[in-house]
């Protein structure tokens, strides 16, 4: 078993590569770092927990078509569970896509309930490589929003356009 501090310092490792991942490192997926619980917990000058939840947020640069030209804000949840269950992510600003349910969760091949595939010892980037792949490219596997999906699969003028006009209401400047 792992030792007590050894979550904590682990999430304290993922957090502080994320911070330093930006737009201008030559990291293939783009990410800006806003804030996290050990943000607020340093403030405070607490510690995490291992019964704690942690919270990360931030932007993530998608570089499809429709989403090119602005930043989708991103949160990472990292229960007490975690490394040893995916954590939970969640898309906040609002967009039309397969993958993404109407409360913001996204499921991939690692982040699904019943995965096979991740492992605790994969790192939170690697998750974050793949939420931004399948916000470029939807997972027929893994559909979560029933309309938008049916729209990919069959009608997908129509995902566009429905896509791209919830996504110019909502994007966030780059």
């Amino acid at each position: 078993m792992a030792a007590p501090n050894a979550r904590p310092r682990r999430i304290h490792h993922e957090v502080m590569h994320f911070k330093n991942i930006g737009l201008t490192s030559d990291s293939p997926c783009k990410f800006g770092y806003e804030k996290s619980t050990l943000d607020i917990l340093e403030e405070k000058d607490e510690s995490l927990k291992s019964s704690d939840t942690c919270i990360m947020t931030g932007l993530i640069y998608p570089k499809s078509d429709i989403y090119k030209t602005g930043a989708l804000r991103v949160e990472f949840e990292l229960h007490p569970t975690y490394p040893m269950k995916a954590p939970k992510v969640y898309i906040r600003t609002k967009i039309y896509h397969p993958n993404v349910c109407e409360n913001g969760e996204i499921c991939t091949s690692l982040l699904s309930p019943t995965s096979t595939v991740y492992q605790a010892v994969i790192p939170l980037y690697a998750i974050l490589e793949e939420v931004s792949k399948v916000i470029d490219e939807p997972s027929s596997d893994l559909f979560q929003h029933t309309e938008a999906a049916a729209a990919w699969l069959y009608n997908r003028e129509e995902y566009i356009k429905t896509a791209t006009e919830l996504y110019q209401k909502n994007f966030i400047p780059r």
